[in-house]
């Protein structure tokens, strides 16, 4: 079995297709997982069923979770199985854009409080990582600092000219400041039930 780059996700999707389709063109039967229309033998069927396998472990759990019907697997002809990787692993790539798109735009002004910024900022980080593609620390990091210019330009500024840091660090302060903000905005609650319930005593 030949070793083939494996799939991490749309990150690598065409460094893999041509790296698995060299490796069968090279013994003359790329042809069955690129065509459909002519007699295939079973043995080389399982063999190339067999490297689309074997190259694609990282992404398992992504494969089966559609109702591609994985019994008998390499039986069957590899052409479904290589278009299901692609076309799965396409679909992620499309759903990454959108995801990258929002990580570099999305504001604190967008959500309700820092805290819902927070969080929506790191599931789209991890959720990113989980479809084979990645989003560099620093990178991550610059990202949302510039974002929270819309919150607090002066706190943009002290962080902006504090970088290189954690990711986890810059979670940290965005929880703290959460937490005061969220305080804050108790207080004033209290504050305006206080003073409803004096102005009609």
């Amino acid at each position: 079995m030949p070793s083939i780059l494996p799939l991490r996700g749309a990150s690598n999707l065409q460094a893999w297709r041509s790296a698995l389709l060299l490796a069968l063109d090279i013994r003359g039967i790329a042809d069955y997982v690129l065509k459909e229309d002519f007699p295939k033998e079973q043995r080389i069927m399982s063999y190339c069923s067999l490297a689309i396998l074997n190259s694609t472990t990282q992404i398992h759990q992504r494969l089966w979770e559609s109702d591609f019907d994985i019994s008998n697997l390499l039986r069957k002809d590899p052409k479904e199985f290589f278009d299901h990787v692609i076309d799965t692993v396409s679909a992620d790539g499309v759903i990454v854009g959108d995801l990258l798109h929002e990580f570099q735009t999305i504001s604190p002004l967008d959500t309700p409080c820092l805290h819902a910024f927070q969080a929506r900022v790191d599931y789209v980080r991890r959720r990113v990582a989980q479809l084979g593609c990645s989003i560099s620390e620093t990178g991550a990091v610059s990202s949302v600092v510039r974002n929270l210019g819309d919150y607090d330009e002066d706190w943009h500024h002290t962080l902006a000219a504090a970088i290189p840091f954690s990711w986890t660090h810059l979670m940290d302060l965005i929880e703290e400041v959460g937490t005061e903000e969220d305080c804050d905005a108790v207080n004033r609650h209290w504050r305006d039930l206080i003073e409803q319930a004096a102005g009609q005593e």
